[in-house]
């Protein structure tokens, strides 16, 4: 029998300020496509990908979804493109560096398998597979693909590291299915609101009829929880609250994206609730889990800059070694980048929200060329291809070298690539300076 835990605390989240972190722009945007090569705008209002951008860290290849389909490049060309160290490059799309640019129909989703050998494609209800090698030595066929039967598309998928060469998808209709790269499609559930994986294990987190399971790699749950969705603006009567995203970001800790539905189907606001173990241990019976609210971390959200069900609309990546995650929301036209860190709170494993107080270390996405509201729908990053120190100003005469941990890639909503080092500065340690609430940023 599942156990249950309960949520004996709620909070809501507290912000920090610091000047740890630094964000340096690699150069100048690269655009995905260039009109003048017949390629169409590649994100418009029709056709959205929720997840157009992965990166292989094995083969140093970034995956970019385009009008067309989606193209493969390499992470040191688009790097050296956007810095115009190669000047014939410079004037160069994303599709004209690439090595292989594979034809396709409405890529709704890129995801990359955890060996990064094989990268699974959506285009409305079938998901096509292609070996990796085989994209670097140009060949463009799949070598597998699989559909659903109920007319609906793939809203998210997210690979299983035990069960080698596994998946579960989830579709717009909330059903979620098992899967693998030769086989068919088995079907776990329905009324899936959200779901992803832990980080190490193949236990599979689902957010199902305001309640989370935590399910074993034999599908068997292993514990439930009563989630705490309130509205937090206007009448309770007439607005509900639904989990758009899940992410199992630690252990000790996952994350909830929510919205506001409205009695005429409208998106409204975004919340976010951190939900961590005392002990850090989800599958103890006895643990008590506490949650954070975060009601404004996003300042700039719209509503309808994404048509209503084509979520899941968060992104949040996390690195361990900094204990830091770096966020971002599709519906979000301000302050775009959002850091969460779990090591300058004042209590074990408690996120709290970074604010950069020196304002050129702060990331920046630029409104797009006609003047429009830009917003991100691509975020990933990689680890291994910093190749160069950045320069930070402390003062007049004061110039420091860092060593980026990290190289940041967004995908903007006018269907630009933006990439920046993210390096760590900190000379001395510092008590943190804590605010009652989220910190603007």
């Amino acid at each position: 029998m599942a156990a249950t835990i309960e949520l004996k605390d709620e909070a809501e989240g507290k912000g920090v300020a610091t000047s740890d972190f630094y964000f340096a722009r690699i150069g100048d945007p690269i655009p995905v496509d260039f009109a003048r090569d017949g390629g169409a705008r590649p994100y418009g209002p029709g056709r959205l990908p929720s997840r157009p951008l992965a990166v292989s860290e094995r083969f140093k290849r970034v995956f970019v979804a385009h009008s067309r389909g989606f193209c493969v490049v390499r992470t040191g060309d688009v790097m050296e493109s956007a810095k115009g160290i190669n000047r014939g490059w410079r004037s160069r799309s994303v599709r004209r560096l690439s090595d292989a640019d594979v034809p396709m129909r409405a890529v709704g989703l890129l995801s990359l398998s955890p060996d990064s050998l094989t990268l699974a494609a959506s285009g409305g209800g079938t998901v096509y597979f292609f070996w990796v090698p085989s994209l670097l030595n140009k060949q463009q066929e799949p070598f597998f693909s699989c559909s659903l039967d109920e007319g609906s598309s793939v809203k998210d998928m997210k690979w299983l590291k035990k069960r080698q060469n596994s998946y579960i998808l989830m579709t717009s209709r909330g059903n979620l299915y098992l899967g693998s790269i030769d086989g068919r499609l088995e079907c776990l559930m329905d009324n899936v609101d959200a779901v992803d994986c832990s980080a190490k294990e193949d236990y599979i987190a689902v957010a199902r009829n305001d309640s989370l399971s935590i399910l074993s790699s034999k599908l068997n749950e292993k514990f439930h929880m009563a989630l705490s969705l309130q509205p937090w603006t206007g009448e309770s009567d007439e607005i509900s609250v639904k989990v758009d995203s899940l992410k199992w970001v630690r252990p000790d800790c996952i994350v909830l994206g929510c919205f506001q539905l409205t009695s005429n189907g409208m998106e409204e606001g975004y919340l976010l609730q951190v939900i961590r173990t005392r002990d850090g241990n989800f599958f103890n019976a006895s643990s008590e889990a506490i949650l954070q609210s975060f009601c404004d971390v996003f300042p700039g959200i719209v509503d309808d800059i994404i048509p209503a069900g084509r979520g899941p609309h968060l992104f949040f990546n996390y690195l361990e070694q900094r204990k830091l995650a770096i966020a971002a929301n599709r519906k979000n036209v301000d302050q775009h980048i959002i850091l969460f860190s779990w090591s300058l709170g004042e209590n074990m494993n408690e996120a709290v929200v970074v604010d950069i107080d020196r304002d050129n270390w702060r990331p920046r996405i630029e409104l797009q060329e006609n003047g429009d509201d830009n917003s991100i729908l691509g975020l990933c990053i990689d680890k291994v291809s910093m190749d160069e120190t950045v320069r930070i100003q402390l003062g007049v005469d004061d110039q420091r070298d860092l060593s980026p941990f990290c190289v940041l890639f967004c995908l903007s909503l006018e269907g630009n690539l933006i990439m920046f080092n993210v390096a760590w500065y900190s000379p001395l340690p510092s008590p943190s300076c804590f605010v009652d609430c989220v910190l603007p940023y």
